[in-house]
C-alpha cells in the first residue's frame, strides 16, 4: 500500500487516482523524484498520518502569564501578550494538534 501526496490516506500500489480525494498519484510520484516523501505530518504520540489541526494564538496558560505579569504592573502583562500574539500570528509558530489522540506539537514531522 502507498499513501496519497495530497490527503495522506492509504490507496492501493496501482492507484492512479487517490480514491479519497481525486488527485492523480501515478503523476506526482513519477515526476517528483522520491516517491517516498509526502507533505503529510506523522504524530510522534500515536504514529496518526493526516492533516493536524492549528492552535489558536493565545492558549489559556498565555492568559494566566499575562494577568500574573499584569500583576507587577499593567505594561509587562500587556507586552507579554502583544508580543506572544505577534510571534503567533503566523500559523507555523502555533502548536499543531492530532485529529486522532489529540496530541499536541509545536513541530511536526513529514514523514
Amino acid at each position: 500500500m502507498k499513501f496519497c501526496t495530497k490527503c495522506g490516506k492509504e490507496i492501493h500500489d496501482e492507484a492512479v487516482i487517490c480514491v479519497h480525494c481525486g488527485v492523480e498519484v501515478q503523476k506526482a510520484a513519477t515526476t517528483g523524484g522520491n516517491s517516498g516523501f509526502h507533505k503529510v505530518p506523522k504524530c510522534t504520540c500515536c504514529g496518526n498520518i493526516a492533516p493536524w489541526k492549528v492552535g489558536p494564538v493565545f492558549r489559556p496558560i498565555d492568559w494566566v502569564a499575562g494577568i500574573l505579569f499584569g500583576l507587577m504592573g499593567i505594561f509587562p502583562g500587556v507586552i507579554y501578550l502583544v508580543v506572544v500574539g505577534a510571534i503567533r500570528m503566523n500559523e507555523k509558530n502555533r502548536e499543531k494538534i492530532c485529529t486522532k489522540c489529540g496530541g499536541r506539537n509545536l513541530f511536526t514531522f513529514e514523514y
